[in-house]
């Protein structure tokens, strides 16, 4: 029965063969009857693309069912393990495990962001501060404003030196000046009598005391500046003097330590033409 199955088979196969080598030649002519014969290979091509396509598909078909039976057959096993109570444990334990180290690497992450933010805080304080440059640059203003504020304050005394030496001047005329026209008023006055005469002698002489009381303070006032004025002058000079010994020290320093450095390049020379020969 199997073989007369088979015989009906291959005779069914055959007849459709011949069916389609009959059709094949059938397009053959009708093919070589076309004038458009570029837009008939086209049109093949196309239809070989799609023949290509569902053949494509289908290998992807069995190929996604292949792998679908593969997850499945995964699957079972997976499910036969657990019904397996060692396993179980196991699986408990790795678990616990991975717990642990995900509490462990959460708390690393808290002291990670925080140790970030301790070391951006430090680093906006440091920012804060200036630099050794910001530090020269501020030395050199603040010493540009104090020569400023110095030769301004050396100015303002002087004008106040002056102010002062020109005030006590135009009060020394002026007292002057009034006696001149206290004795101009009074002379007349005074010289009609004896006694009249005398006490107008007696006032000029009391004022020409006081005026000289004026001109010794003022003429002490002088002494003690005068004084003062030569002990700067003798303490600039020491200065002075300890200015160029220090300048001097500076070279006689700056040349010893050259002539070191030469002498040091000298004999780290010998040593190495010492260690070549040995």
């Amino acid at each position: 029965e199997k073989l007369e199955v088979l015989q009906r088979e291959i005779a069914a196969v055959t007849d459709q063969n011949a069916k389609l080598e009959a059709m094949m030649a059938q397009l053959q002519i009708e093919e070589e009857r076309i004038e458009n014969k570029a837009l008939l290979q086209k049109l093949k091509a196309l239809v070989q693309e799609n023949e290509t396509l569902k053949r494509q598909q289908e290998a992807f078909k069995r190929e996604c069912v292949a792998q679908e039976q593969a997850f499945v057959t995964r699957l079972q096993s997976l499910d036969e393990i657990k019904d397996d109570e060692e396993e179980r444990e196991r699986i408990a334990k790795i678990e616990s495990l991975y717990a642990k180290d995900l509490r462990k690497y959460d708390k690393i992450r808290a002291l990670l962001a925080e140790k970030n933010q301790e070391f951006s805080r430090v680093s906006r304080k440091m920012q804060s501060y200036p630099t050794r440059s910001e530090l020269l640059q501020y030395e050199k203003r603040f010493v540009e404003l104090y020569n400023l504020t110095n030769d301004r304050l050396k100015e303002t005394k002087k004008y106040y030196h002056l102010y002062n030496s020109l005030n006590d001047g135009h009060e020394s005329l002026q007292n002057e000046v009034n006696l001149l026209q206290k004795i101009q008023t009074e002379f007349p006055k005074r010289c009609k009598s004896e006694d009249d005469r005398t006490d107008f002698i007696q006032s000029m002489d009391k004022m020409i005391e006081s005026l000289k009381v004026t001109a010794d303070a003022a003429h002490k006032k002088l002494v003690s500046v005068k004084a003062q004025k030569d002990e700067q002058s003798a303490n600039y000079n020491e200065l002075l003097n300890y200015q160029r010994k220090y300048y001097k020290y500076v070279k006689e320093f700056q040349n010893a330590c050259t002539i070191n450095s030469q002498l040091s390049d000298r004999i780290d020379n010998i040593e190495a033409q010492l260690n070549e020969s040995n």
